[in-house]
């Protein structure tokens, strides 16, 4: 067995255990480690879409603060502790994200202007990861290139 075939696998029972824990008592442990375990194999297959997941909470600027003072806030201290805060709300949100696609790949992490990420997805995940408590919408990333 090579590597990176080991290193799927042991993602993906490490997501099938995090998984039992929070559906202990919903269906037996065994039966939980199989679905996730199955469902992390056919997220490994599908095709990744490109997306940008806006999470809730507010972004950097949204604050009245910001308001006030402009770009000048970007550097002051209010600002700095909020992003401390939106940033660990990204960490969770990707560990979730994590959980269910083991191979979760962050492009850029977004906090300004609103709060998220950009990564590429299998359809499966988005359609599951869409009932988190933590994630508002998943937008559609491409890149547009102008003719020559």
């Amino acid at each position: 067995m090579d590597k990176k075939t080991f290193s799927r696998i042991v993602s993906a029972v490490s997501a099938a255990a995090i998984g039992c824990s929070w559906t202990l008592g919903a269906i037996p442990p065994a039966a939980a480690a199989a679905q996730q375990e199955i469902s992390a194999e056919n997220a490994q297959e599908e095709q990744l879409i490109p997306v940008i997941v806006k999470l809730k909470g507010d972004s950097v600027l949204a604050s009245d603060q910001a308001a006030d003072m402009g770009a000048e806030f970007i550097d002051s201290p209010q600002a700095e502790k909020i992003s401390t805060v939106i940033e660990s709300l990204q960490d969770r949100a990707e560990g979730y994200l994590r959980q269910l696609y083991p191979d979760l790949e962050i492009g850029f992490r977004y906090s300004l202007v609103f709060n998220g990420f950009s990564c590429q997805l299998p359809e499966s995940v988005i359609e599951e990861a869409k009932n988190s408590p933590l994630i508002e919408d998943f937008c559609p990333s491409c890149t547009y290139s102008a003719p020559k």
